[in-house]
Parts: structure tokens; C-alpha cells; sequence
């Protein structure tokens, strides 16, 4: 009788694993953070950000699974893509290679660097000045921060790509300030207050905030013309999570459209130009 009982108790043990391993191979928990326009979490936008439409197609597309929604920090996001887990833990875009020892699939989609925001008189007078833009309209940087006495603002909380070895020179003149900020209008909100004359931000961010109504005015940048950031679905490195990329993966196409549609949304037509042809070969 005994027996029969560590028998039955070790059969119980035993299923109630399996059933949980099974459970964690079919259910995904979509990581988000608060970072419009990949994800937008609150707002008339809401749920109509690059990621959100990432999310729904997976959603459709793969119905064998259950999904779940995590809205974290990125602090928080690092944990749960990093850490050993059986279960799977996705976040639904983000940079390739933003975080270390995950799974991630083939590039969904590219997305741009910043430009440069300020009030609209400052801006046209930019835009009408020929010595420091190019037949396009763009500003050469260059040839601005080397001409103009005006300054600019950065954030320690960001990397500016490119754009930082051309700013590093005017730290000590103060024509450009670093301070300290993780709040995307606060910067701008410096400027209308003529704490300084511009700054820089994501433009799909700036272009997110205009159809919030803000009035809020950019110019491109030449130097990034040629800066795509690729960006990819990743997981946590686990067998189940492997497996979800690889069924991502046979639907790569279907995300790019959905990908590329957003991505014009959010960019304006010089820059969306620019960032829309990115399959590699190896991409394939």
C-alpha cells in the first residue's frame, strides 16, 4: 500500500512537471516598455505602435500559442531576456544586439537615427540657409556646429550614433550641454524655454508627438543617411524559445510588410527612403 502511494505520489510529481513544461513551450510573454512609437501603452495611439502591429500579426499567425503582456523597464526587460528560463520571454522589437546571449531572428525591419528639433522659426531658418544644408534640404551637420554659436542640448540617458564623435569637440565650448534627462520632451520643453536653441531626438519619436498635435519641428540630418539600426524579434535563449523564432523566422515577410508600413508612418519620406531597402542576402 505504501508503495503503491510513493508510486502515485511520484506519478502526480512527475505529470505535474510535464504539464508545466508543455504549458511554458506554448505560452509567450511579450515584453514592453513604455517607448513610443515601438510600443505605444497609453493615449488616443494606443496599441498603434510599430511593436503593437508586430504583436498582433504574431498573434494571428502563430495561434498555437497563448500570449501574455509584460509592461516593464528596461531595466526590467533586461532581466527577463537574460535570465535562464524554461518559459519563453520575447520583446517584439528592439536593436540587434541591444541585449546579450538571446535568440533573435531575422531583421523585421530598419529604423533611423536623430535629427534635429527646435521651435519652427528656428528650423526654416535652417532649412533656408544653403551653406549648411544640401540640395535635399538636409542639415550638414558639420558645417553647422562648425558656423553657428547656437547650443544645443543632448542627454547623458541616450547614445547619439554618428552624431557623437561630431558633438564630443564643442563639450568644452558649451555649445553643446549634456544633462541629465530620460524624459523625451523634456529636452524640447528646454528650448521653448530658451534654456538653449535645439536638441535631437528619434524622428520617429518627433513624428509620433506631431500626430499627438505637439508643435514640435525637424530637420534631417546628411550624416545618417546611411545609419540603419536593424531591428529584430528576440527571445531568452531557452529550446521553446528557439523554436518560436524559427516559426517567426517563416513569417518574416508578413512582419516586413506590417514593419515597412509603420515605418512610413512614423519617418518622413527623405529618411523612409532611405531605411526601407535592408533585406541582406544573408537575410534571406
Amino acid at each position: 500500500m505504501i508503495q503503491m502511494c510513493v508510486k502515485l505520489i511520484t506519478l502526480l510529481i512527475f505529470s505535474s512537471i510535464l504539464a508545466i513544461n508543455i504549458y511554458a513551450d506554448k505560452e509567450v510573454n511579450f515584453i514592453r516598455v513604455n517607448f513610443p512609437p515601438l510600443w505605444i501603452t497609453s493615449g488616443i495611439l494606443q496599441n498603434k505602435g510599430i511593436a503593437d502591429e508586430g504583436e498582433k500579426l504574431i498573434k494571428n499567425e502563430l495561434i498555437e500559442y497563448s500570449y501574455n503582456y509584460l509592461d516593464v523597464t528596461v531595466a526590467r526587460a533586461q532581466v527577463f531576456m537574460t535570465k535562464k528560463s524554461e518559459e519563453i520571454y520575447c520583446a517584439v522589437p528592439h536593436g540587434k544586439g541591444f541585449f546579450d546571449n538571446i535568440i533573435e531572428s531575422k531583421t523585421w525591419v530598419t529604423t533611423s537615427g536623430h535629427v534635429l528639433i527646435s521651435n519652427k522659426k528656428f528650423i526654416q531658418r535652417l532649412k533656408n540657409n544653403p551653406r549648411i544644408t544640401n540640395l535635399k534640404g538636409q542639415l550638414i551637420l558639420k558645417k553647422f556646429l562648425k558656423q553657428t554659436n547656437s547650443v544645443g542640448l543632448i542627454t547623458k540617458a541616450q547614445r547619439y550614433p554618428i552624431l557623437d564623435p561630431l558633438l564630443k569637440p564643442y563639450y568644452l565650448s558649451k555649445k553643446i550641454k549634456a544633462v541629465v534627462s530620460s524624459n523625451m520632451l523634456n529636452l524640447y520643453k528646454m528650448v521653448l524655454y530658451n534654456r538653449a536653441d535645439y536638441t535631437f531626438q528619434y524622428e520617429s519619436t518627433v513624428k509620433y508627438l506631431q500626430q499627438l498635435n505637439h508643435d514640435i519641428n525637424f530637420i534631417t540630418i546628411e550624416e545618417l543617411n546611411n545609419y540603419k539600426v536593424p531591428i529584430v524579434v528576440g527571445c531568452n535563449n531557452s529550446p521553446a524559445s528557439k523554436g518560436f523564432i524559427k516559426k517567426i523566422n517563416k513569417k518574416i515577410k508578413k512582419l516586413r510588410q506590417i514593419g515597412l508600413k509603420k515605418m512610413k508612418e512614423f519617418h518622413s519620406p527623405i529618411t523612409y527612403k532611405n531605411i526601407k531597402d535592408f533585406v541582406s542576402i544573408e537575410d534571406e
